[in-house]
């Protein structure tokens, strides 16, 4: 099972049932699968290359590399949103309980942002919010999902139920 090799550093970080998914779908290589799951994790991008066993600029390559796959910002966090919202991709399993109150419209703004690959600088450009204001907002979207980074962010979201695929599985849905 060498095919396999990449996701058991997965082994004890996901659910039992996730890892089972990303080992029986074909969609990208079971290291770039495994990539997806450890940035989602929090991971940063020298940690996963460890974990991982690869240069950080191997890693950062094949993020490149699936960014253009699948069509999205080269940001980790929009490569995270994109592969969840493909249908051939596993969504992460809800392990506890999911956060018991809904995203108020900034910190929805701000998980948008990191599903699109918008950085904090654009968001203020474009809606005209301090700098300081939206990073009162990033802390209180990590708060509330307890999240580290962007695409730990997105995961938990993706995990909570805040994003959905669309029900034709091509498009994604903000709750």
């Amino acid at each position: 099972m060498c095919v396999l090799r990449p996701l058991t550093v997965l082994n004890g970080l996901v659910p039992e049932g996730e890892l089972k998914a990303l080992g029986v779908t074909r969609l990208f290589t079971p290291r770039k699968r495994a990539a997806i799951t450890l940035a989602g994790l929090g991971k940063t991008q020298a940690e996963s290359a460890r974990l991982l066993h690869l240069q950080p600029t191997t890693l950062a390559s094949s993020i490149l590399s699936l960014a253009k796959e699948l069509k999205c910002a080269s940001r980790v966090s929009a490569v995270v949103h994109a592969a969840y919202s493909h249908p051939d991709f596993p969504l992460p399993q809800q392990e506890g309980p999911a956060p018991k109150q809904d995203l108020d419209e900034y910190t929805s703004m701000m998980l948008t942002a990191h599903t699109e690959g918008v950085t904090v600088t654009r968001l203020s450009k474009t809606t005209g919010i301090g700098m300081a204001q939206l990073a009162i907002f990033n802390r209180q979207l990590y708060h509330q999902l307890g999240a580290h980074n962007p695409p730990h962010a997105v995961r938990l979201a993706w995990r909570a139920g805040w994003l959905t695929r669309a029900s034709d599985d091509t498009a994604v849905e903000v709750r």
